[in-house]
């Protein structure tokens, strides 16, 4: 056994170590060392009360070693617990008998059965617990459990010493920190590194295990996260957090911190309960939630997790208020300054989109511009362009990204249908699911739009002045949130695009006049100087087909005896078929038998389907082939006698005006003059052949 010379000079040896040094650990070292050098055949171990840790952690070591220490022993479990309860040493010759132990078999192994703790305490305040496990039989004598107490006593002087600097140091590393974020975050602009920066601040002036920071929509009033730091932050897409949007929704309703020492204690929480098995077995369900606020204004909030139990008053509420603030104040900086920025550059882009526009007056290229444009100016992989026509229907003039495929140029929705009619029909932006309950859908829009992909629109009028041209959509996946910004964008681009397709109409129509007046004119020079039918036919179909954009052109004559209508001259798409088929339209079938028989013209934009035009079996395979279904056809009139009729067509759903009518009946008067001349001119040469055979 040690002499009393000894033992002072240890006890010496030991405050000069507590004096010498700040450093928790190292104190403890010296403890543990000194308490082992008593004998060569003891062990000890110094556990102290942590509060975060829900118990007594083991913070130093010495002596024998003894394996598979438990790092935490639960408050009200164990010896040690025992020795805190009565603040009093605790001495047990043979330990592993005692029902309080938790630790019998693994020291019974050893024989180190006598147990002697003592608590580490000051000033009434008892820290941790110094316990000493000796051999069987070998109790500690009088003068060790002395020096052993002596000891403890030490140790909870350099605990509570090392306790004030750490106190101190963190105090300071707070502030520090606070100043560095708080200068990071004025400074700061970008939305990311803005949103990574306050959670990392957040965490380290809470020492918490996970910060997450959320901000309030403005569109539509929910939080969503935006930054994540310490634990799940590396994952690629990180879990919900229910109990996470639930707190921070509390703290911004409330205008005040809110802090949960354990989320599965609050009833408020018991809804979570899938969750509960999980978290029953995580040390971190402390919860702290500070609301955001921008002149009273809640903008979001900061949720840090922490070990459950874990509170925070005084100077740290202070520090993180402060910090809130400074975040707060930053994250709306960075906003306005994101929104000046978006601003400008949508201004920019509005203006360059504006010269791409204007540069052309091609109506087909215009509306090709429009579609591709719109793309990377709303971020969306999908666009299309509709124009309203005469019955109210919708017809595609352009497409691009996804569904380019889905809708052609050329289809036609009937009115109504899909979100670009309902866009339509209210004149305002429209948002929704286009294969949603709600919307009004035919079965071949149904199957367009799914094949597609696109889950999400928004569709746009195009409107110039007070007349509705048509209509703007964009597309994009199901999860795409379109902000009140956005729409506005689309629908101020969308006004440009209104302007440079009407004027690229007017242009259009400004050029068609003038070839029509230019055909005209040739036609009627053709006209002086032949008299041959064929040659002007011919100039007729070509002209009305240029003219008016269709795929084909036939011109037909009345039988007289008949009364069926034969085909006489051909320009375009009219098929193989046409000569052998159709080549003679009984009377009254199809829309140039009901024009011959209305005495006017008639237009239809699909005559499949038109219950007014009649067809004969081998008209309709004609048509159903050749695709040549929205029809327009003029009588030719000559003296009150038809004697004729000119008809042009294309795809389905072509709605053809009244200036497409007006040109149509002025060519085929012309067709009607050049086909009664030569009736003449062959009379005429008859009769003359006549006279000089009398003669």
């Amino acid at each position: 056994m040690a002499n009393d010379l000894g033992s002072v000079r240890r006890i010496a040896q030991l405050a000069r170590s507590v004096s010498s040094t700040l450093d928790l650990e190292t104190v403890l070292k010296h403890v543990t060392a000194a308490v082992a050098a008593l004998r060569p055949d003891i062990a000890c171990s110094v556990r102290l009360i942590d509060e975060r840790a829900g118990g007594y952690r083991l913070a130093g070591v010495g002596g024998v070693p003894l394996t598979e220490r438990t790092p935490v022993i639960p408050r009200g479990r164990g010896l040690t617990h025992t020795v805190v309860d009565t603040a009093c040493p605790l001495l047990l010759e043979h330990y592993p008998d005692d029902p309080r132990s938790l630790q019998r078999l693994r020291v019974a192994r050893r024989q180190l059965t006598v147990y002697y703790g003592t608590p580490i305490g000051i000033d009434g305040e008892v820290l941790g617990v110094l316990s000493v496990h000796l051999p069987a039989g070998r109790l500690p004598t009088t003068e060790e459990q002395t020096l052993i107490d002596t000891l403890a006593e030490y140790a909870a002087t350099a605990i509570r010493n090392a306790g004030r600097f750490a106190q101190s140091e963190a105090r300071r590393r707070a502030a520090e920190t606070l100043a560095d974020v708080s200068r990071g975050l004025v400074q700061g602009l970008d939305p990311a590194l803005l949103g990574q920066r306050i959670v990392d601040g957040a965490r380290d002036l809470l020492g918490g295990r996970r910060a997450t920071l959320l901000r309030i929509e403005p569109d539509v009033g929910e939080l969503t996260i935006v930054a994540i730091s310490g634990a799940d932050a590396e994952r690629p897409q990180p879990p919900r957090f229910p109990e996470t949007y639930e707190i921070a929704a509390w703290a911004v309703e409330a205008r005040r911190l809110t802090i949960i020492p354990d989320f599965l204690a609050d009833p408020r929480l018991a809804g979570f309960s899938r969750w509960r098995a999980d978290a029953e077995r995580a040390i971190d369900r402390a919860f702290f939630a500070i609301p955001l606020l921008v002149q009273d204004q809640a903008i979001g909030a900061i949720v840090v997790t922490h070990r459950t139990g874990w509170s925070v008053e005084g100077e740290a509420l202070g520090l993180i208020q402060a910090f809130a603030d400074s975040a707060a104040l930053a994250l709306e900086n960075a906003r306005l300054y994101g929104e000046a920025t978006r601003r400008r550059h949508e201004a920019e882009e509005l203006a360059r989109v504006a010269r791409l526009l204007t540069e052309t007056l091609d109506f087909p290229t215009a509306a090709n511009r429009i579609a591709e444009v719109v793309l990377p100016l709303l971020r969306v992989p999908a666009s299309v362009v509709r124009i309203r026509q005469a019955d109210g229907s919708l017809v595609g003039i352009a497409s691009a990204g996804r569904t380019r495929n889905a809708w052609e140029p050329g289809h036609v929705l009937p009115p109504g249908i899909g979100t670009v009619g309902k866009a339509i029909a209210e004149g305002q932006p429209v948002i929704e699911d286009p294969l949603g309950p709600g919307v009004v859908s035919t079965e071949d829009f149904r199957r367009r739009q799914a094949s597609s992909g696109i889950r999400k629109v928004l569709a746009v009028p195009l409107r110039d002045a007070e007349t509705v041209l048509g209509v703007l959509a964009v597309g994009d996946e199901a999860g795409r949130a379109f902000s009140a910004a956005e729409v506005a964008l689309l629908q101020a681009f969308g006004d440009q695009a209104a302007i440079a397709l009407t004027n690229a109409r007017l242009f259009e129509e400004t050029e068609r006049r003038r070839r029509a007046a230019e055909s005209l004119a040739d036609l009627g020079r053709v006209l002086t100087r032949s008299l041959d039918a064929g040659d002007v036919s011919q100039r007729i179909v070509d002209s009305i087909r240029m003219l008016l954009g269709t795929s084909a052109a036939v011109l037909y004559r009345v039988d007289a005896a008949t009364q069926n209508l034969g085909s006489i001259a051909f320009s375009g798409q009219v098929g193989l078929t046409l000569g052998d088929r159709v080549a003679v339209m009984p009377s009254g079938f199809g829309v140039v038998g009901r024009a011959v028989q209305q005495r006017q013209p008639v237009a239809t934009a699909d005559v499949l389907t038109d219950p007014q035009i009649a067809l004969t079996p081998e008209l309709r395979q004609y048509v159903e082939q050749e695709q040549i279904r929205a029809v327009l056809a003029a009588p030719l009139i000559v003296q009150g006698r038809v004697i004729g009729a000119l008809a042009t067509g294309t795809r389905a759903g072509r709605v053809y005006d009244a200036e497409d009518i007006r040109l149509a009946q002025i060519f085929a008067d012309q067709a009607a003059i050049a086909m009664e001349n030569s009736r003449l001119y062959g009379e005429l040469h008859t009769t003359l052949r006549q006279v000089e055979q009398a003669q």
